[in-house]
């Protein structure tokens, strides 16, 4: 039933919007940041879009029952970033940085799949970049500067957010000094 289920899918994002003004307008009056779980605070309303089930979908339907809710989600707000969740995912990858509302793509590999900062995926971090669109990388190792070397000197940096753990205050200041002189 494929105009049932693209009917209710409108239905559900009409009022995802919804509860997503009214949290804008929540936040607008405290003078705070919008941040959400992907951690990134922002002056403008923004929010991930994502479709985890887009995992088990053709592109075909994809592009039919869950592209354009969220191209609708995404004009509705000033920035987004779309949650790529593991490899299932990535034959969609076109068509999302095609939609010129999305800001940028978190990628996350997956249980099982090499690391973001490994170098399989740095084909897919310049594609996106390609396309003029930010990435979005959480689970960095702070360990493994090498690989964080190779990443921010194979990349434009500008655009990246890498999420990372460190384990003090001292650890978080040398990774960072190290990646702003990589950047330079």
């Amino acid at each position: 039933y494929p105009d049932e289920v693209k009917s209710f899918a409108h239905k559900v994002t009409k009022e995802w919007i919804r509860a997503f003004d009214r949290q804008v307008e929540i936040v607008g009056k405290s003078d705070q940041p919008y941040n959400n779980w992907m951690n990134i605070p922002s002056s403008k309303p923004w929010y991930p879009l994502q479709c985890d089930f887009s995992y088990m979908i053709s592109p075909s339907h994809f592009e039919e029952f869950v592209l354009p809710n969220l191209i609708d989600q995404a004009k509705h707000m000033e920035r987004s970033i779309y949650h790529l969740d593991g490899v299932g995912e990535i034959n969609h990858l076109d068509l999302l940085l095609d939609v010129p509302e999305i800001t940028g793509i978190q990628w996350v590999p997956g249980a099982g799949n090499a690391p973001v900062l490994d170098e399989k995926w740095f084909g897919l971090y310049r594609k996106i970049q390609d396309k003029k669109k930010n990435i979005v990388l959480h689970e960095v190792n702070a360990r493994n500067l090498p690989a964080i070397e190779r990443l921010v000197k194979t990349l434009d940096p500008a655009g990246v957010y890498l999420n990372s753990y460190c384990p003090n205050k001292d650890s978080a200041e040398a990774m960072l000094e190290k990646v702003t002189r990589w950047c330079e």
